[in-house]
């Protein structure tokens, strides 16, 4: 039987970061619902400011992580570490 994980990483991240101080290790995560329930895959979610966003969901199906990588690693440099 395949199991797929679905996280709302929006949440962990406003919820424990920036609400009440801590944060989640992704990787411990991912092998804790490996481990734990026989999870196959776990795909993490989160909002994104889609003004002058150069993805197209809707289109492409998909963002490769490698362009988002590239793409928000260059806000956080213009923007600094925590984006408003």
């Amino acid at each position: 039987m395949r199991t797929n994980a679905y996280v709302d990483a929006s949440n962990l991240f406003y919820g424990g970061k920036k609400s009440l101080g801590w944060s989640i290790d992704y990787k411990k995560l991912y092998k804790y619902l490996e481990n734990k329930y026989d999870v196959t895959e776990v795909y993490f979610f989160g909002g994104v400011e889609i003004y002058k966003f150069p993805f197209d969901y809707i289109t492409d199906d998909s963002v490769p992580i490698k362009d988002l990588e590239k793409y928000l690693a260059k806000l956080i440099e213009e923007k600094g570490a925590f984006l408003s």
